[in-house]
């Protein structure tokens, strides 16, 4: 067995048609079951009364690597209509720890743009 030769029936991926993904596909992906399509939320919006930016970054970035050691495969940054955080932090964040390898990230935007249509 060639380790660098990876056949079809020893991965675990999916195929979509389409480059862009859409909702459908998204929806289907994030509920998938099993270990190896794990998918969890990471809500990237705080409260600027409550929390400063600094504060608010180290708790997310603590909580996207305490899910990727869990299991997370997709991790789904999601936007709510409010002071958002910068998404690329997180990802900045599991670069540093080694885990964005383990996870590939997803920013789900609350309101439709451009690339939405």
């Amino acid at each position: 067995m060639n380790v660098f030769c990876e056949a079809e029936g020893q991965a675990h991926r999916l195929s979509f048609k389409w480059p862009i993904l859409l909702y459908a596909y998204f929806q289907q992906l994030t509920t998938l079951e099993g270990e190896y399509y794990l998918a969890n939320t990471l809500n990237l919006t705080f409260d600027p009364d409550e929390q400063d930016l600094e504060q608010i970054l180290r708790a997310l970035c603590n909580e996207a690597e305490r899910k990727v050691r869990d299991g997370t495969v997709l991790l789904v940054l999601s936007d709510p209509p409010s002071p958002p955080v910068p998404a690329s932090t997180i990802q900045t964040c599991l670069m540093e720890k080694s885990l964005h390898y383990d996870a590939k990230s997803s920013l789900k935007p609350s309101l439709p743009t451009i690339h939405n249509i």
